[in-house]
Formats: structure tokens, C-alpha cells, sequence
């Protein structure tokens, strides 16, 4: 988790550091995708914040964009969890739906918000959320 806001405050110095600019590595960003889900699809916290540090630093898309894309991703990595652990596993419906409506309801909300915001100025929400959650868990 902590990884992964550091890999979001270093973005923009990133593309120019390694001349990237405009460059992507589809493989690469595949592959980290893929094991960023894995591990969304398990235990799910910070899950966003690993998209967008991985978005940011593997694609030429803007925070915005990667913003969006990222919230789709999760919404696919949710669902496929769901189903995968609804079938295979023992589920506490009521308290599935409960999480279900409330992440849709703020992935809608959340996704208008960061609309609104700069680019910097949401990469540091982020950033700041991000480690006010890691260091939660540690404590």
C-alpha cells in the first residue's frame, strides 16, 4: 500500500526521467494489472491506489483518464471476486448487498469528485488517503 503512494507522488517524474513520454509497455502493464487484481480480487484494500500508480506509471494517460479506467477495473475485479466467491464459497448476502450499494453509490460520487479536481491535487488526495491507511493498518 505504501508502495504504492509512493509509486503515485513519483509519477510525474517518471515519463521524463525515462523518456517514456507517450511509450507504453502493454505486456508489463498487463502482467502488473493482472497481479494487482489478484490481489484486489483477495483482500481489495488500496486496491485503487495500486491501479492508478500502475496506470500512471506504465501509460501515457493523465490522472483523469487513469482515474476512470481504474474505477472500471475495480468494478470488474468486484464483480468477478463476488461471483467467483458465491460460488465457491459461503457468503453473508445481507452484508454483500449492504457493501455492494454503498461502493457503487461512492465509486459514482467519488468518480464526480475527482472530475472536479486538478490533476495534482488529486494525485496528493490519494496519496495522503493512501498512507493514512497503510499506517492504520500498521497500527
Amino acid at each position: 500500500m505504501l508502495a504504492g503512494c509512493a509509486l503515485l507522488a513519483i509519477q510525474p517524474l517518471v515519463p521524463q526521467a525515462q523518456g517514456r513520454q507517450g511509450r507504453q509497455d502493454r505486456r508489463g502493464t498487463l502482467a502488473a494489472t493482472f497481479f494487482a487484481a489478484v490481489y484486489g480480487g483477495y483482500f481489495g484494500a488500496a486496491l485503487g491506489v495500486m491501479l492508478l500508480a500502475i496506470l500512471g506509471l506504465m501509460t501515457s494517460e493523465g490522472l483523469q483518464r487513469a482515474n476512470a479506467l481504474k474505477a472500471l477495473l475495480s468494478l470488474v475485479i468486484a464483480v468477478v471476486s463476488g461471483v467467483l466467491l458465491g460460488v465457491f464459497g459461503p457468503v453473508a448476502w445481507g452484508a454483500a448487498g449492504v457493501m455492494a450499494v454503498t461502493s457503487l453509490a461512492g465509486g459514482r460520487l467519488g468518480g464526480a469528485l475527482a472530475r472536479r479536481l486538478r490533476a495534482d491535487v488529486l494525485r496528493w488526495a490519494v496519496v495522503a488517503l493512501g498512507a493514512g491507511l497503510a499506517i492504520t493498518f500498521f497500527v
